[in-house]
């Protein structure tokens, strides 16, 4: 092969891994177009893509090899490495942080097929590896579509871990505060010792190690410009209501958390959802010094 062939099919070896990087981090809708024109460009990419994803395929297998096959494993990972060039292991990232600002939201899929909804002021770390994939929500409100895959999918929220079933689910978290809506399959949720499985149409809350669940699930459409909610709790549309402005919204007394609320409002319409907290469930809302909202019940 001469040296300008040579560095041609190096070059595409990379621009297939790279892609599939790119995806394992989320591409944008604009990036996804950009990515399909790549991809059927011509055969050769289509080829040389597909291949990428074997070696992925084949690295989780050795992730997950009994140790006295690993070695034997290992040696043709190596060789299939060295024919890469070595360029997807050594690039291979860690982690990415996805992050959305104060009343914005995102969505995009995931490498491996997962979608992936964020909701205002939301931090959310994306750690795939071989073996597992991992998300971990700092804050904010994240809603997971989860893509069949060999690997287990573990979310961490706060002080507790979730593991999927097969299933589709939010979580929202706000300081040590974490709420859990499972809309399709199974969850199974672990905090301190403590082992919960959620189904369909069930929730959990949780703060710091206090566990309550599981619950009867009430609904919360907040990915669109239009929230509904039906039998939601108020602790469950505070931690949404805070996403959307740095002015932050509490609760005089946690018991208050457990009120139910229905009905519609446009996103950013404070003023309306306030004016519905404060006469459907009878509230009254003191601006403080420091610039929060403290909700307490009418005297």
């Amino acid at each position: 092969m001469s040296h300008e062939a040579d560095a041609a099919v190096r070059q595409l070896r990379e621009e297939a891994a790279r892609w599939l990087l790119r995806q394992q981090e989320g591409l944008t809708p604009r990036q996804q177009a950009e990515f399909q024109r790549w991809h059927d460009a011509a055969a050769e990419h289509r080829q040389e893509y597909a291949a990428q994803c074997r070696l992925w395929g084949a690295m989780d297998q050795l992730a997950k090899a009994p140790a006295r096959r690993r070695g034997r494993a290992a040696s043709l990972g190596c060789l299939l490495l060295a024919a890469l060039g070595g360029w997807t292991l050594l690039h291979l990232p860690v982690h990415s942080v996805l992050l959305t600002a104060y009343g914005q939201g995102s969505s995009q899929y995931l490498a491996d097929g997962s979608k992936l909804t964020l909701g205002g002021h939301s931090r959310v770390r994306v750690d795939y590896r071989w073996g597992e994939r991992q998300l971990v929500v700092e804050q904010g409100m994240a809603s997971i579509r989860v893509a069949p895959n060999p690997r287990p999918l573990k979310v961490l929220a706060g002080a507790g871990e979730l593991r999927d079933i097969g299933t589709e689910f939010a979580v929202m978290h706000s300081g040590d505060q974490v709420a859990v809506h499972v809309q399709q399959g199974l969850v199974e949720l672990r905090l301190a010792g403590q082992v919960l499985q959620l189904a369909a149409g069930q929730q959990a809350r949780y703060q710091g190690q206090h566990l309550t669940g599981p619950l009867s699930a009430g609904s919360f459409d907040w990915q669109g410009g239009i929230w509904t909610f039906n039998h939601l709790p108020l602790g469950d549309l505070l931690l949404a209501v805070n996403g959307q402005s740095a002015q932050v919204w509490r609760l005089a007394d946690p018991s208050l958390a457990s009120l139910l609320l229905s009905g519609s409002v446009q996103r950013d319409d404070r003023d309306t959802l306030l004016s519905m907290l404060t006469s459907m469930l009878r509230l009254q809302a003191q601006q403080q010094p420091d610039g929060t909202v403290l909700l307490s019940r009418k005297k």
